[in-house]
């Protein structure tokens, strides 16, 4: 008995060593409040340990993990690389390739739209990258940034250098093979995921208190707020504007959400302007569950984003059953598919009718929102890690 349990465990540990390497980029998850891309690449490491693939996970970060998510994969580890210096010249370009090489990591999957450079033609990795989108690359914001400077400079050694590139849109898919000449074969889609609280319905009893607490128990239309210009926020005051103007508005209030201090003061600006500052009332950032209470108990849901490279917002808010108003540009269409309704986000009169025949046809929403919840919860990190291990088995055969 005791010669084949130790038999058992010569096989299972034989079967690990056998386990081919897989590297991955989690710089930005182990953040203290992880927003984005952190966010992807927490759920997607989580949900490729679901999947049990023959493969062993090796993550890589910079700071100190601050918390135990993401959960690291069984046979997997959690490797820090510390090193002084810019985040991307230094620990991309020179301390992570050495790190590979040592680790004997057979592929290595960058999930922030960049990868290091091959430390020699003949040997390293296979290389996979997550490009989300490539908007910082063209469109001409926060250039100060370092991470937009070393993107722009990076982008197109990356797209050559890479073995296969995920993208999260059809949309995006198009874009990279157009302004890179990216290979379309090469290039692959797996939409991203909701959090798990998205495929399932809060409870009336905390869709009440949110009402009560972010929009002093009145009915209320919902917007996410943001400080780059791209993302188009002041365009909801002209058209809340309207809808008071009309008198359909009613004593309704426009909840705005995601606000930093800077960005807040702006639009509160543009909201006096319009006009409608007493209509209006602008949070920071939320915890998922009041944010998916928020979704839930919102009239309908406004996003009137000039770019982008998916659109989670909106399929969050068509998860929860609410009816959604966004622009008809880039991946837009895509993420809502024929369940939201669309505007040009830069006609103020687009926007203003689109909404204001939604606001006022809203109740007739009822009868498609169970086929819009299902739609928008077809979308999984299951599903978007079932894709990766598809594309880790061509590559590594």
């Amino acid at each position: 008995m005791l010669a084949e349990a130790a038999r058992t465990l010569r096989q299972r540990d034989t079967l690990v060593s056998r386990r081919a390497k897989i590297g991955i980029d989690i710089r930005e998850a182990v953040r203290a409040q992880p927003r984005g891309i952190g966010v992807y690449q927490g759920h997607v490491v989580e949900a490729l340990g679901r999947q049990g693939a023959p493969y062993e996970y090796v993550l890589y970060h910079e700071r100190d993990r601050e918390s135990d998510w993401p959960k690291i994969p069984a046979y997997s580890s959690s490797s820090q690389i510390g090193a002084k210096g810019s985040r991307f010249q230094f620990w991309e370009r020179f301390a992570l390739p050495t790190r590979l090489l040592a680790d004997g990591v057979a592929l290595y999957h960058g999930t922030f739209n960049t990868l290091p450079p091959r430390p020699w033609p003949l040997r390293g990795p296979k290389l996979v990258v997550t490009i989300h989108d490539l908007i910082v690359t063209w469109v001409n914001e926060n250039l100060d940034d370092p991470y937009v400077r070393y993107v722009r400079k990076a982008m197109g050694r990356v797209i050559r250098q890479s073995d296969r590139i995920v993208t999260i849109s059809e949309y995006s898919k198009r874009d990279i093979v157009m302004r890179y000449g990216a290979r379309p074969e090469t290039v692959r889609v797996a939409h991203n995921g909701l959090h798990p609280r998205f495929y399932e319905d809060p409870p009336q009893e905390q869709q009440a208190r949110v009402r009560q607490s972010f929009a002093d128990g009145k009915p209320y239309l919902f917007a996410i707020g943001a400080l780059l210009s791209r993302k188009n926020c002041d365009a909801v005051f002209p058209m809340l504007a309207a809808l008071k103007a009309d008198g359909s508005l009613g004593d309704a209030v426009l909840v705005m959400t995601g606000l930093q201090e800077q960005a807040m003061e702006l639009r509160r600006k543009a909201a006096e302007e319009a006009g409608v500052l007493e209509h209006v009332r602008f949070y920071g950032y939320l915890d998922v569950a009041d944010l998916h209470a928020l979704y839930a108990g919102a009239e309908l849901f406004i996003y009137p984003s000039l770019y982008e490279g998916w659109g989670i917002p909106i399929v969050e808010a068509l998860a929860c059953g609410t009816p959604v108003a966004t622009s008809e540009t880039t991946s837009m269409p895509e993420a809502g598919g024929e369940f939201a309704r669309y505007f040009d986000p830069k006609d103020n009169e687009s926007i203003r009718e689109t909404v204001r025949k939604l606001w006022k046809e809203r109740s007739a929403w009822r009868e498609q929102q169970a086929e819009a919840q299902a739609f928008a919860r077809s979308f999984s990190y299951d599903e978007h890690a079932r894709r990766l291990i598809e594309i880790y088995g061509e590559l590594l055969g």
